[in-house]
């Protein structure tokens, strides 16, 4: 006699069956909808003979013999960094401001690159530098601060130091309900295909109402630019190796992106060379540019200066 199945069975099964059209809707309904989302605004983007986004080229200002490279943050560019870049070339410094591999490109070149491309080039980018400047120092905001980290512990002692602007090591929650963000993204990402690009909806992160139609970000982004950005936080998290450079630290009080007691923590735990830190108050997330922007550049070229006068 043939068994049927328990109730139970079948309601796994219908459930199943259920996450497999919802999967299947989610892949080609939104998809379908964000690429043609993409392809309307990429229509109206100005971009240079090579593809960039008009503004978002990398540069160089100031003159002197120690040289700081400037790591913008994930979905970013170098326009991050226009004011705080003639501030500390203001300061005696020459500051290069380099544009990651993918970012501020159209979505064929974005969606190929990824933490290797990366790396590569802030690589090197740093050693371009290190032929002609007497020191060589790696400025990162966001992701791009974590990147500095992972070249230190990747390439220990090279660099002369790190100064880190709200860097990304574990993202906020403020804005993600019941579980962490983290938890999300990766419970969720068995429904994306890899080729699936993710429309970003939250304003910019600034107490600075000015900064809030700045066009400094990419809106549409391949989801396997996320994979990357949470493979280099988790690989920065865990590992156990000091950084003996010095090392300054600017959190932003009011950032709902970075979560700001985090990256103090990686920094109590991983950093063991001079150090510093500084709190922005007045900051949301891009404290490169948001209210009080002048006291962290400052504080961020004291600190080189002082690493100076101590040798």
């Amino acid at each position: 006699m043939k068994r049927s199945f328990p109730r139970l069975g079948k309601f796994l099964l219908l459930l199943m069956g259920l996450m497999v059209v919802v999967t299947g809707c989610v892949r080609v309904g939104y998809g379908t909808w964000t690429a043609h989302r993409y392809e309307a605004w990429n229509r109206m983007v100005e971009r240079s003979e090579d593809g960039v986004r008009a503004g978002c080229e990398s540069y160089e200002t100031g003159e002197g013999d120690v040289a700081i490279l400037m790591v913008h943050g994930f979905a970013s560019c170098p326009a991050v960094f226009r004011k705080m870049a003639d501030r500390y070339a203001a300061e005696g410094y020459h500051v290069r401001s380099l544009l990651l591999p993918g970012f501020a490109r159209p979505m064929e070149a974005y969606r190929t690159s990824g933490l290797e491309d990366w790396r590569l080039h802030l690589d090197r980018e740093f050693d371009a530098l290190t032929g002609s400047y007497r020191e060589v120092w790696i400025l990162g905001h966001s992701m791009g601060g974590t990147l500095a980290a992972d070249f230190a512990l990747r390439r220990p002692g090279e660099a002369s130091g790190l100064l880190l602007y709200a860097p990304l090591f574990r993202v906020h929650d403020d804005r993600s309900p019941l579980l962490p963000s983290e938890t999300w993204f990766h419970l969720l990402r068995p429904l994306l295909a890899s080729s699936l690009i993710l429309e970003s909806l939250f304003p910019v992160d600034a107490a600075d109402p000015e900064l809030m139609d700045l066009n400094l970000r990419d809106t549409f982004i391949p989801v396997n630019i996320y994979d990357n950005l949470f493979r280099v936080m988790a690989l920065v998290r865990k590992h156990e190796g000091n950084i003996r450079i010095p090392v300054f630290l600017a959190l932003a009080e009011k950032d709902r992106i970075v979560n700001p007691d985090a990256a103090a923590d990686w920094f109590a735990s991983h950093v063991g060379g001079p150090h510093d830190v500084y709190r922005a108050e007045q900051s949301g997330h891009v404290v490169t540019l948001d209210l009080g922007w002048e006291e962290a550049a400052d504080a961020g070229a004291a600190f080189i200066r002082a690493q100076g006068e101590q040798l």
